[in-house]
């Protein structure tokens, strides 16, 4: 019975894999880069020339976590690859901006109410 046994735990032995490593990684990431943004408005009446906004840039810097998975039990070049998440754990702002409108005469003399609109990027 002894030598079954020893036989049976030598077989599991061998064929057994034993891995520290489970393929998953985590950490920080950090990005400084720049944004760039600008709009146009069109008047109603088709007429008036399109009036633009004027240009805003912003420098940012940005960090955040991630973890990924490596996907290396797929076979052939597919084991190369990661899925993963990454969040960034604050809101980018590039600021507002507004355009304020006096009351006017819009299409065909109908009455166009004093407006304010404003963007928020």
């Amino acid at each position: 019975m002894k030598k079954i046994i020893l036989a049976i735990l030598m077989t599991f032995g061998i064929f057994t894999i034993v891995s520290a490593e489970i393929g998953v990684k985590v950490g920080v990431s950090a990005q400084i880069g720049s944004m760039e943004t600008s709009g146009s408005e069109k008047n109603s009446d088709g007429v008036t020339a399109t009036q633009n906004s004027q240009t805003e840039e912003a420098l940012f810097g940005t960090a955040g976590f991630f973890i990924e998975k490596d996907l290396a039990f797929l076979p052939g070049p597919f084991g190369r690859l990661s899925i993963g998440f990454d969040n960034i754990v604050h809101d980018l702002d590039l600021g507002t901006a507004s355009n304020a409108r006096i009351a006017s005469l819009g299409a065909a003399g109908a009455a166009v109410a004093s407006t304010t609109h404003s963007l928020n990027a």
